[in-house]
């Protein structure tokens, strides 16, 4: 990669370096202030094709900007926005939303511990992205781009998965990266479909925040989650044991089945907490099914309607 860029240059004399955010050997990241829009900040990646022969640097250039439109087309609340993407000098750029907060490597890495209701809430938001991203035939990359530190815990609860849409650029200048959880179809070569395979790696990313254990080390023997995060809700141990069974046939069936299960699990952690932090469960939507006080009313309206009609019933016979 090349040097950073200097705090105060500009790019497309529209984005100024505020601050440079990180580097890697692939990639530089900056915050950016726009010089268009007031008081607005973005993250700017920086992609050098240095070293690139002009006919890879043309391939690479058109691979970059067909990603980009695709991923330009993704609006969905767990996706930091893309606002633009252009070439210049011998580097690629993509501009995104700035997203506060930390990625879930690096929390794990300080050895914070999520409490269970968090942890539950980042498994129900990523079965929503993930049905997302299945509609709208996304779902081709995500396999290697779903890792920890792609995803950011917002400073609201909310999370932020980075990086989607840009496997083939990513990996075309880095090199190909082994995916962090891989289904135990892959080895045994057992039938599986999609739903199947996601509802595996979600049920993988829950596994890992809450033991800081990867399944995949040991992907046909996992410890029991007790062993090292004793005192775990029965709902949230059933629904990640379920989801990471060995044979795809014994998993949810879908997406929606693991989240539905997710929620009733939410529940009742955030009634179980024990480290008296409240959790607001009102963005939480509720699992399959009416609620109680629906079937109340539902209830009262079949009453009166049925006295309504007997009235009418003995009105018409006098």
């Amino acid at each position: 990669m090349p040097a950073l860029l200097p705090v105060g240059s500009n790019l497309r004399n529209r984005y100024r370096i505020h601050s440079p955010l990180a580097q890697t050997n692939y990639c530089n990241l900056y915050v950016v202030q726009d010089g268009h829009l007031t008081n607005k900040f973005w993250v700017i990646k920086e992609l050098s094709v240095f070293g690139f022969s002009p006919g890879d640097r043309s391939k690479l250039s058109q691979l970059f900007q067909a990603e980009a439109y695709q991923a330009s087309g993704l609006e969905h609340a767990c996706l930091p926005k893309l606002i633009d993407f252009f070439a210049q000098g011998q580097c690629l750029y993509l501009v995104r939303e700035f997203v506060p907060g930390s990625d879930l490597a690096s929390l794990l890495e300080s050895k914070r511990i999520l409490p269970e209701p968090e942890i539950i809430n980042i498994g129900i938001q990523l079965c929503d992205l993930l049905t997302y991203l299945q509609s709208k035939n996304f779902l081709t990359s995500l396999y290697s781009d779903l890792k920890l530190s792609n995803i950011v815990m917002r400073n609201d609860g909310r999370i932020s998965m980075l990086d989607v849409g840009f496997t083939n650029v990513n990996n075309s200048l880095r090199g190909a990266v082994a995916p962090s959880y891989i289904p135990p179809e892959q080895f045994t070569g057992a039938f599986s479909n999609e739903n199947k395979k996601l509802v595996y790696l979600v049920g993988a990313v829950l596994y890992h925040l809450l033991t800081n254990i990867n399944p995949c080390g040991s992907t046909f023997n996992l410890p029991p989650m007790e062993n090292t995060r004793p005192g775990l809700c029965t709902l949230t141990k059933a629904a990640v044991e379920k989801a990471l069974r060995n044979d795809p046939r014994d998993r949810f069936a879908t997406l929606h089945d693991l989240r539905n299960s997710l929620v009733r699990a939410y529940q009742q952690a955030a009634r179980m907490s024990s480290n008296g932090v409240s959790f607001n469960t009102n963005n939480i939507p509720s699992a399959d099914g009416p609620p109680s006080w629906l079937w109340v009313v539902g209830m009262i309206l079949a009453c009166l309607i049925g006295g309504a009609m007997v009235v009418l019933y003995q009105m018409f016979l006098s």
